[in-house]
């Protein structure tokens, strides 16, 4: 499982390092994709192709199912860790998700994201403020 949130710097070329205790579960292979709010969603190989399938099984003369595979398979770029644990961020995944230097990949649970560091305080700053909401909404839920 993927848990906790990581600062890294990404290089020049466009690798960023991936959490030592992440590594294990991409071993196989992952497949990175933009998210949402301007970031990225990083997927291990058996869970991207769970979640494909499943997105293969939606009535496709629907126009949102559609579009939505257009989004999150059009964007999709599968990947290897290099020897140091990095991995290559293509030059489109980057400018959507406002990659520069300073980088912040945060768990979620079976996946999980790159934010720009900027983007990512935004976001941070957006939750701690309806954080006490959120909670009480997904109480309501019973999860």
């Amino acid at each position: 499982m993927f848990l906790g949130s990581y600062e890294y710097t990404m290089d020049n070329k466009g690798r960023i390092t991936i959490p030592a205790k992440f590594r294990p579960k991409l071993s196989e292979g992952l497949v990175i994709t933009r998210g949402l709010d301007n970031c990225l969603f990083v997927y291990p190989i058996d869970y991207w192709k769970k979640q494909a399938e499943r997105l293969t099984k939606l009535d496709l003369t629907f126009d949102q199912s559609i579009k939505l595979g257009y989004y999150w398979f059009g964007n999709a770029v599968d990947c290897q860790l290099d020897q140091q644990g990095r991995i290559l961020i293509p030059p489109s995944l980057r400018k959507y998700a406002s990659l520069n230097s300073d980088v912040v990949i945060i768990g979620l649970y079976t996946y999980f994201a790159i934010w720009s560091k900027e983007n990512w305080e935004k976001i941070e700053s957006e939750i701690e403020q309806i954080g006490h909401r959120i909670t009480r909404e997904m109480r309501n839920l019973e999860i």
